[in-house]
């Protein structure tokens, strides 16, 4: 029924146009393929909201659509229940229904409602688990990251998680582990680290920065391992880039 999926629709008619953009418009007609993924996003839609799995399994098959619906995915709204402004950076902390066994390295796929130009999902790295909450910290790099920082508390997502294998993560304690990111890409680095410390190992953590104002969560970083700072005009810690 249109009225209940009209972003697939929209979804559906990007990608066609997008097909048509790059075969310098004249892409042949390809209307029944179109409706196959169609009815395959109806489908996925469906089994991660109603958890139909062996009913919509019996239907992939039937139209040659693979599909495996893991039953740690969830499909849920979650409400943002504190933000915190850095620069052009936001960390979010989310609550809702966490599922079990959410790996460090894992990220979510976060639905940007009322908008009219981000009709994809955004994929954000999840920085962290702790006391319930969801943390993503999100840059502003674009038109739906952009309204992801301008979040407020009560503001509600929709969100599909845990997505991705995650790292790996030793087993034996004692081991030295290094970790080491720059900008947005210290985000997954938090959850590992504490991770790795709930497991007896204490890594070496290496964060790079513009400068000292543009260092993401320091304070957080040096609760689960020894914290060393590189900025690239030399205002904080070691001169360098990451």
């Amino acid at each position: 029924h249109s009225g209940r999926f009209p972003p697939l629709y929209q979804r559906v008619a990007l990608q066609r146009a997008r097909h048509a953009e790059a075969d310098g418009g004249h892409q042949k007609n390809n209307d029944i393929e179109y409706c196959r993924v169609l009815f395959s996003h109806i489908i996925i839609f469906a089994a991660q909201r109603y958890e139909k799995k062996a009913f919509f399994s019996y239907l992939c098959k039937k139209i040659s659509i693979k599909m495996e619906v893991d039953a740690k995915k969830i499909m849920r709204d979650f409400a943002v229940a504190d933000v915190r402004t850095m620069g052009s950076y936001a960390l979010l902390e989310m609550e809702g229904d966490l599922p079990e066994g959410i790996k460090p390295g894992q990220f979510v796929q976060i639905e940007i409602p009322d908008s009219k130009t981000t009709y994809l999902r955004r994929p954000i790295s999840i920085c962290n688990v702790e006391n319930g909450r969801l943390w993503l910290l999100v840059r502003d790099a674009g038109a739906g990251t952009h309204k992801l920082v301008e979040a407020k508390r009560g503001d509600r997502f929709n969100i599909i998680m845990p997505l991705g294998h995650g790292f790996t993560v030793p087993a034996e304690k004692g081991a030295r582990i290094l970790l080491a990111g720059g900008g947005v890409g210290v985000a997954p680095l938090l959850y590992l680290a504490k991770t790795l410390h709930d497991g007896g190992i204490c890594p070496d953590i290496v964060l790079g920065a513009r400068s000292k104002a543009d260092v993401l969560l320091r304070d957080e970083f040096e609760r689960y391992g020894r914290l060393h700072i590189s900025t690239d005009d030399g205002s904080d810690g070691t001169p360098g880039l990451i």
